[in-house]
C-alpha cells in the first residue's frame, strides 16, 4: 500500500513549489543548488522523486528559483541539427547498449582524453541513480536504457568539480536532465559536453522498486541484475519488439518478451510517467544538448544502404558546433561507421525528438489505483487496459506484417498523421 506521501502531507505545499507540480520534471538541480540545505528530493505519492522545501531553512534568496529548468528555459541556442545514423563496432560493447552504443564511443573519447562521464546505473537497491565514471571499465555501468526516472541530484556538484579542474565532461541524461545541469552550474563550459537521451517519459521509481519486489517475492531469489533492452542476437531488431532479461540470485536467468512484463508493458503503453513528461518544455527541436542520441528506426529497411545494421544502430543529431568537433574526434578515432541522413527520417519514427508523450485518458485513474493500492492493484486493474490494449493489437499488426512491411506501414501512418507539423517545425529551424 502506498501511504500519502511527505510531500502532500507538507502544508503550503503548493505555494513552496518551484513550478507547477504538474510541471515539475524532478531534475533535482533546485536542491543541488540551495545553499541552505533548504530543499531535498522525496518521493511523491506516484512514486517520483520531487522537491521538498523547509521553511524554515529557506532565506527566500531565490537561487533555486534562477536555477529551475522549467522556469528558466532560455536554454543555450541550437541551430538545425545535423542527423546521423551511427554504430559504435565493438561487438563487445554493441552487444549490451540499446542501440547502436553510440553512447559509448562518445564516452571512450573523453575517458582518452583524461575525463569524467556521467550517466545513469542501475543501484544495489534496484533503483537508478547518475554516478560518475573515470575509466573505461566504469563505462559498462552506464549502458543499456533504464525505463525509470534516475536521481541525477547528486552529480551536479561532482561535474562543476571536474570542470574547475579543466579535465573534459561528457553527461548524459534525459533532456531535463541535461537543462537541469546547465541551470545548475549557470553558463556553459568550453570543456563541458552533453548528450540527451530521446526519451518516452520517466517510469515511476516506487512503483518499479514494488514491481522488482514482488518479481523476487514470485521467484523466490533477489534479483542482481536486469536488463530493459536485451538483445537475443545481433538480428534482433527493437521496432518489432523488446526484451527483458533478469539475473538472480540463485544463479537462473529470465528472459522474456516485454508484453509479458507488467511493468515494462505499462511503461511502453506510455501510461504511467511522471505527469511533467506529457507536456515536457525539453521533448522538442532544437533539442537542449550538444548531442541528441536515440533508437534510429526502420533505417536501411524500406531503402538499401550499404551501411551494416547488425547488432543496432543509433539516430545521433548533431545541434552545435561543440557538439559537431566531439564527433569528428569520435570518427577520426576509428571503430565507429557514421552516415549522414535526411533529418526527416529520424524524426517521422522517432516522435519524441520532437514532442512529449500523450497523455492517455487513464493516466489519472491509474494513479490513484497505485495511491490506494500499490503496483500489485496497478497491474492488476492495467495490465492490458487502454494503452496496452493498443500496444498488444501494435505487436500483432508488427508480427504478421514482418519488419519491412511494418516499416511501410508505419511511414505511411505518420506522414498523414505528423507530416505537416513536422515540416513547419523543420522550416521554423532552417528560417
Amino acid at each position: 500500500m502506498n501511504q500519502k506521501s511527505e510531500l502532500q502531507q507538507q502544508a503550503g505545499f503548493q505555494e513552496l513549489m518551484l513550478c507547477e507540480r504538474e510541471k515539475c520534471t524532478g531534475c533535482g538541480a533546485c536542491a543541488a543548488k540551495c545553499g541552505s540545505g533548504a530543499i531535498r528530493m522525496v518521493m511523491d505519492a506516484d512514486g517520483f522523486l520531487a522537491p521538498k522545501v523547509d521553511s524554515a531553512l529557506c532565506i527566500n534568496c531565490g537561487t533555486c528559483t534562477r536555477t529551475c529548468p522549467v522556469l528558466n528555459q532560455n536554454t543555450l541556442t541550437r541551430g538545425v541539427p545535423k542527423a546521423f545514423v551511427f554504430k559504435y563496432e565493438v561487438p563487445s560493447v554493441l552487444s549490451k547498449s540499446a542501440s547502436g552504443a553510440a553512447f559509448s564511443a562518445f564516452a571512450m573519447e573523453i575517458i582518452r582524453r583524461g575525463g569524467a562521464v556521467f550517466g545513469a546505473e542501475w543501484m544495489p537497491d534496484h533503483s537508478v541513480r547518475h554516478g560518475m565514471a573515470e575509466n573505461v571499465e566504469d563505462l559498462g555501468r552506464f549502458r543499456g536504457s533504464k525505463y525509470v526516472q534516475s536521481d541525477a541530484t547528486g552529480v551536479y556538484p561532482q561535474v562543476k568539480k571536474v570542470l574547475e579542474e579543466g579535465r573534459p565532461v561528457l553527461f548524459t541524461g534525459c533532456a531535463c536532465q541535461v537543462a537541469g545541469l546547465y541551470g545548475y552550474l549557470g553558463r556553459d563550459w568550453p570543456e563541458l559536453y552533453t548528450a540527451d537521451l530521446v526519451c518516452h517519459g520517466g517510469g515511476s521509481p516506487g512503483m518499479l522498486a514494488e514491481y522488482m519486489a514482488g518479481v523476487e517475492k514470485e521467484h523466490g531469489a533477489k534479483i542482481v541484475d536486469i536488463c530493459h533492452t536485451y538483445k537475443p542476437s545481433e538480428d534482433f531488431d527493437p521496432m518489432i519488439g523488446r526484451t527483458l532479461r533478469i539475473k538472480f540470485s540463485d544463479g537462473s536467468t529470465d528472459i522474456h518478451d516485454s508484453k509479458h512484463d507488467s511493468y515494462l508493458h505499462l511503461f511502453l503503453s506510455e501510461v504511467a510517467y511522471r505527469k511533467g513528461c506529457y507536456s515536457c518544455p525539453f521533448s522538442r527541436l532544437p533539442r537542449v544538448a550538444d548531442l541528441t542520441i536515440g533508437d534510429f528506426f526502420g533505417f536501411g529497411v524500406l531503402k538499401r544502404r550499404k551501411f551494416d545494421t547488425h547488432g543496432g544502430v543509433s539516430a545521433v543529431l548533431v545541434n552545435c558546433e561543440h557538439g559537431e568537433a566531439l564527433m569528428d574526434r569520435v570518427i577520426s578515432a576509428g571503430s565507429t561507421a557514421a552516415e549522414s541522413v535526411n533529418l526527416w527520417d529520424c524524426v517521422i519514427y522517432n516522435h519524441n525528438i520532437w514532442k512529449p508523450s500523450r497523455e492517455p485518458q487513464i493516466r489519472d485513474e491509474l494513479f490513484e489505483t497505485y495511491h490506494n493500492g500499490g503496483f500489485d492493484a496497478v497491474q492488476k486493474k492495467y495490465y492490458g487496459a487502454e494503452g496496452g490494449r493498443i500496444q498488444r493489437m501494435k505487436n500483432v499488426i508488427r508480427r504478421v506484417l514482418g519488419e519491412r512491411g511494418t516499416v511501410l506501414g508505419m511511414r505511411v501512418v505518420y506522414e498523414i498523421k505528423y507530416g505537416k507539423r513536422i515540416r513547419e517545425i523543420l522550416a521554423h529551424l532552417g528560417s
